[in-house]
């Protein structure tokens, strides 16, 4: 019987992925600053694979596409169609800020990559921009400050907290890559 931490061998070679990459950070706009995201971005594309890009618009086609009403999912804020768009990436990369853990958005998204990880055998690819993984791993520093500040303004259940503290200190354990402002 396969352990719960190992992917499902049966249900990994019945995926059918619809993206090669998903990149998972907390605000585009701000990674875009460095130039981080928008590099790595265009390297993943140049080398032929297909990234999906989180942007803000997303088009009614898109919805479509992958089964939802527009009204609802605008309802939702999208987050139901993002989840269900990282089912469907063989590779999550994760850039982890220190201001990852300030949002709910993140912290979902971070949840079911951990869930696709463990289920379906996702590649998940943690970066940690200016933060160490301990920081991230533990919820302390600046990074946890963060994550404490978003317990205070949310509502969320004692369930979800815990949930998002395993996923954090799981991703945190994987192999990943620092990278700081003095490395551009």
């Amino acid at each position: 019987m396969p352990s719960s931490s190992s992917p499902n061998p049966t249900s990994l070679s019945q995926t059918k992925w619809k993206h090669d990459v998903f990149i998972s950070c907390m605000d585009c706009f701000q990674h875009a600053r460095s130039g981080f995201r928008y590099h790595l971005l265009c390297l993943l594309q140049s080398a032929g694979l297909d990234v999906y890009k989180d942007v803000y618009g997303i088009r009614k086609e898109l919805l479509q596409t992958y089964g939802f009403s527009y009204t609802p999912l605008l309802a939702n804020g999208g987050l139901s169609l993002l989840l269900k768009i990282i089912e469907g990436c063989r590779v999550s990369i994760i850039i982890f800020s220190s201001d990852f853990a300030s949002s709910r958005w993140c912290l979902e998204e971070l949840e079911k990559i951990m869930e696709c990880h463990t289920t379906i055998g996702q590649i998940v690819l943690p970066v940690f921009y200016n933060v160490e993984p301990w920081e991230v791993g533990r919820q302390r520093g600046t990074f946890g400050d963060a994550f404490q500040e978003l317990l205070k303004r949310v509502s969320a259940t004692k369930d979800k907290r815990k949930r998002w503290g395993r996923a954090l200190t799981k991703a945190a354990e994987l192999e990943g890559w620092p990278l700081t402002d003095s490395l551009r």
